[in-house]
């Protein structure tokens, strides 16, 4: 077990104890990356400063509510500079705010055909693969390479936006299979 996950790096000797254990849960999984008793926690550093990160966005938009947009998006650029500068798949944290801010500024406003279009794109790359089938293909035409983790945020983010801007897909996916599957979605 203590190859699992990369739990422990190679070289370094683990030896339990309680303190550690307390001292890990509580400080350093989150400051740190700290993971030798849990490595399912990985995520945990992230979501804390990304979590930091959209919350002073959220202020920053919320104070910045009377300004004009480009304002406003120059401050959600920042935010995504500095979570790209952190860790690529920390970029959600930013989308999510601006993709809540967005929906609150104006009404749905994408036709089917469209939301269907930009649907397709964002769950391909929500499926993104790193470096074969048509990942390869995109990286040889483009020479562009994109990190897994990027791509699986912009798709994300795009199948939020498609849906909040439009109204066909969100009534239709407020009824009552999509609510039944969104309370077993957590629990599976």
């Amino acid at each position: 077990m203590a190859s699992f996950g990369n739990a422990v790096p190679p070289g370094d000797v683990f030896v339990p104890s309680l303190d550690d254990a307390l001292l890990q849960g509580a400080v350093r999984t989150f400051l740190f990356g700290d993971v030798s008793y849990d490595n399912l926690l990985w995520t945990m550093r992230l979501e804390f400063f990304g979590s930091f990160l959209a919350f002073l966005l959220a202020i920053a938009l919320i104070m910045l509510r009377r300004a004009p947009r480009w304002l406003k998006d120059m401050a959600v650029l920042l935010g995504l500079v500095l979570a790209m500068r952190m860790h690529p798949a920390m970029i959600g944290f930013p989308i999510g705010v601006w993709l809540a801010s967005h929906v609150l500024d104006r009404a749905p406003r994408l036709w089917l055909c469209g939301a269907l279009v930009c649907y397709a794109v964002g769950m391909w790359l929500a499926g993104w693969p790193a470096g074969y089938g048509t990942a390869a293909l995109v990286g040889q035409w483009t020479r562009v390479t994109l990190p897994p983790e990027l791509a699986h945020e912009i798709g994300a983010a795009l199948v939020s936006l498609t849906v909040q801007e439009c109204d066909r897909l969100a009534r239709d996916l407020s009824g009552r299979a999509a609510s039944w599957l969104g309370r077993l979605s957590f629990p599976i």
